[in-house]
């Protein structure tokens, strides 16, 4: 504040408390003529600031698609699904499959899972899971959804020489191995792949 601004507003200062004791009014043009003020204040804009338009698939908000974002979009995306009598039915990935969709699907993988569950001698149970993961990855790419099985199987036994296992297995579309060791329960397994498949969004089939 420079000298002369101070002088004036003690000057200012004194005037108004002398009028205050005389008893004298003042009216709100004659106290702004006694304060001085650097300048007029800049009016404010009544023009809300345009809140940006939300960008569908944009997870970062950066304004734009990745092409990461882009491919997640696309997977996301209604798919449709014609049926073999022609009807087209539309598939949300994030839901569960249509009844008429899930018949077929398990109409396409049943030979597959019907050839591994066989156990007589000579069984190629190697070659017989690769045809089971080739049909779950043809229906994946039709559907749009991946898709879970759990089916039985003849294992050999844990202890060389011993009797033949028959138990129940997991193999899914594009992971293929879900991480979930064969076992005897039927149950148990039933449960864990139910659990694994809610947690990725993949379609369950249980193939008896």
């Amino acid at each position: 504040m420079t000298a002369a601004r101070r002088t004036i507003l003690i000057g200012s200062s004194a005037l108004l408390v002398t009028a205050l004791l005389s008893g004298c009014s003042l009216s709100g043009g004659d106290l702004g003529g006694l304060i001085p003020t650097s300048g007029t204040p800049a009016a404010l804009s009544d023009t809300a600031t345009p809140i940006p338009t939300a960008l569908a698939g944009d997870t970062n908000g950066d304004g734009k698609l990745s092409e990461f974002e882009k491919q997640i979009l696309a997977q996301n995306a209604p798919k449709d699904y014609t049926l073999a009598d022609g009807t087209v039915v539309s598939i949300d990935p994030k839901q569960p499959l249509p009844a008429a969709v899930v018949a077929e699907v398990r109409a396409a993988i049943s030979p597959a899972t019907t050839s591994l569950a066989d156990s007589s001698p000579g069984n190629d149970g190697t070659g017989k899971r690769q045809a089971i993961l080739d049909a779950l990855d043809a229906q994946a790419a039709v559907t749009g959804k991946g898709i879970v099985v759990v089916t039985g199987v003849t294992s050999a036994s844990p202890t060389p020489g011993g009797p033949e296992l028959d138990g129940w297995i997991a193999l899914a579309s594009s992971v293929h191995f879900t991480g979930i060791m064969f076992t005897q329960d039927k149950s148990a397994m039933v449960a864990a792949v139910q659990a694994w498949a809610a947690s990725r969004g993949f379609e369950f089939l249980l193939m008896e």
